[in-house]
């Protein structure tokens, strides 16, 4: 039963524990991207638009928790435009989705990062 518990609690906190999306030595490039989480609680499929080098828009493609976590769509892409970081609050009641939209965020921003100029 403790294995169980535990197996739960790591599958719903997996994609916390990611680095920031940005760093001084990540540039992100134009264009639109897809992103997607998924957690034994809940999946969410975004798509981010970055233009001029910033998060442009967030638009939630597809998503499935319960009807708390839902409150989070619509709530969550905007503050993470205003941040141009997924590391933004979570909506009060919808942790567990807040946290697959800002992971399906960094899965597609990922998708955007160049990497660093060489020296």
């Amino acid at each position: 039963m403790k294995q169980a518990c535990f197996a739960l609690a790591f599958m719903a906190f997996a994609g916390c524990a990611q680095p920031p999306a940005k760093s001084a030595e990540t540039t992100w490039r134009d264009g639109v991207y897809v992103g997607s989480n998924f957690t034994g609680l809940g999946r969410a499929k975004v798509q981010v638009t970055i233009k001029d080098g910033k998060i442009a828009e967030v638009k939630t493609l597809s998503h499935f928790n319960s009807k708390y976590g839902a409150k989070a769509y619509g709530v969550m892409e905007p503050r993470i435009v205003a941040a141009q970081s997924p590391d933004v609050d979570a909506v009060t009641g919808a942790t567990y989705s807040s946290g697959n939209i800002r992971a399906a965020v960094r899965d597609a921003l990922a998708k955007a990062a160049a990497p660093a100029p060489k020296p």
